[in-house]
């Protein structure tokens, strides 16, 4: 595999590259790919990454996302915002993670996200802005933040994933929005606002 950044090159034979994690590049915090074309990963390796900030952002020929070790990622500021072809999301390890802004807005194609534990987050302010094609959420474990999921149009089982999986806190928010809220039952509401 050859992956080519403008001078940058990973992969390939004489510096490291092949598939084997012993020889993958080590990506260090700071170092980002957005508007790249950096398909696949095979080469490199994130598990000594905390800082994960705008690493993905607008990369527009991401149609799926491969699983990546990022579980000591904390920061996923603007991750994957504005990757307008991803469609499909893995089960990754982020639960170190605090900072969730704006970390898949405008992810436009994107249908469903798997149950992915984001307990830990703090903030989430405009995660999922945009993402007017996302119907199925297997939840996030139990956070205790303000979320904002209008932008969805979410299922009734999706929206009971977040609801039953929430901490039981006082003072946040999570905001349905118009055309969510009126799907669930008066039972269900009252679970969310309980």
């Amino acid at each position: 595999m050859l992956i080519n950044l403008g001078n940058i090159v990973f992969g390939g034979k004489g510096n490291g590259g092949g598939s084997s994690t012993a020889s993958a590049f080590v990506v260090p915090d700071g170092m980002n790919f957005g508007y790249s074309t950096l398909i696949p990963f095979d080469d490199l390796d994130f598990t000594q990454r905390t800082n994960f900030r705008y690493c993905w952002y607008s990369c527009r020929e991401l149609t799926s996302f491969p699983m990546l070790d990022l579980s000591n990622g904390t920061d996923f500021y603007m991750t994957w915002y504005a990757c307008q072809s991803l469609t499909e999301f893995p089960q990754l390890d982020l639960s170190s993670g605090t900072n969730f802004g704006s970390a898949w807005g405008n992810c436009s194609a994107l249908t469903s996200l798997p149950a992915l534990n984001l307990s830990n987050g703090t903030n989430f302010g405009s995660a999922w802005t945009n993402c007017k094609k996302l119907v199925n959420l297997g939840g996030f474990g139990a956070i205790s933040a303000n979320i904002d999921l209008h932008y969805c149009p979410l299922t009734v089982e999706s929206i009971m994933n977040v609801i039953n999986q929430a901490a039981t806190v006082t003072g946040k928010t999570m905001t349905l929005g118009s055309t969510n809220l009126p799907k669930l039952t008066e039972e269900q509401k009252a679970a969310a606002t309980n």
